[in-house]
């Protein structure tokens, strides 16, 4: 049963109630994937994609991910979006990236959706520029507390791309993702205590904001920390 192998690999994957096992994972998605189940054609891509449990194939990803997307499943679409407009195991090629993309946005797909913001707001795969569409996808993400979208949206609410300049608008869509562990929200946040924007200027709490977001994982909070001891601040 497909659904089942899945899952299973998904158990072996994470290590949830068996040692964790890549490999096993990566067998487990295959034999569901030879049953043309769309969600473990798109683990195993990710598998051949990162050479977690197999060899690294990103070419091999790329297949595996179009053919789930060719069944409608959004998160291969998106997979192979990436893919494509990097030139990653395939030919880059940003038009038919924007196009799968379209495809998984129109599921609402979050990811898809900040994906496509991406791309409108810095004309990749289009012919123009469009920062108010931009913010849109990117609102329609936000929406389901997609923390990368949350963050994007708080940038064009912080700069007014594509809609009216509010930075206390900012400030919070960048605590909200904060508050989800996305750590170049943390950064923002920690740039608008330190600043001023949209918030009490407090430079305790953008150091504490800062040392959260090296933590977590953000070179730029790393170098905004490294600065301050510099300064001696």
């Amino acid at each position: 049963f497909p659904r089942a192998l899945n899952i299973l690999g998904d158990c072996c994957w994470d290590g949830t109630g068996v040692d964790r096992d890549l490999a096993g994972a990566a067998e487990l998605y295959r034999r569901a994937a030879d049953q043309g189940y769309p969600p473990a054609q798109c683990n195993l891509g990710l598998c051949f994609e990162h050479g977690d449990g197999v060899e690294e194939d990103k070419a091999r990803a790329a297949e595996l991910y179009r053919q789930a997307a060719q069944e409608g499943y959004p998160p291969a679409m998106t997979n192979l979006a990436v893919l494509l407009l990097h030139g990653v195991g395939v030919e880059a090629d940003a038009r038919a990236a924007v196009e799968w993309l379209q495809k998984a946005a129109d599921q609402d797909f979050p990811r898809a959706l900040d994906l496509l913001g991406d791309c409108w707001l810095e004309g990749r795969g289009e012919d123009c520029v469009d920062t108010w569409r931009a913010a849109e996808l990117y609102r329609r993400a936000a929406e389901q507390e997609y923390p990368p979208a949350l963050c994007d949206l708080g940038l064009c609410y912080e700069n007014a791309n594509g809609v009216e300049e509010d930075k206390a608008r900012a400030a919070e869509l960048y605590r909200r993702a904060a508050g989800l562990g996305y750590a170049p929200a943390m950064c923002n946040l920690g740039v608008c205590y330190l600043n001023g924007i949209g918030v009490e200027k407090d430079e305790d709490e953008a150091v504490r904001w800062f040392q959260r977001a090296m933590e977590a994982g953000s070179p730029r909070a790393a170098g905004i920390l490294g600065d301050f001891c510099l300064d001696g601040r």
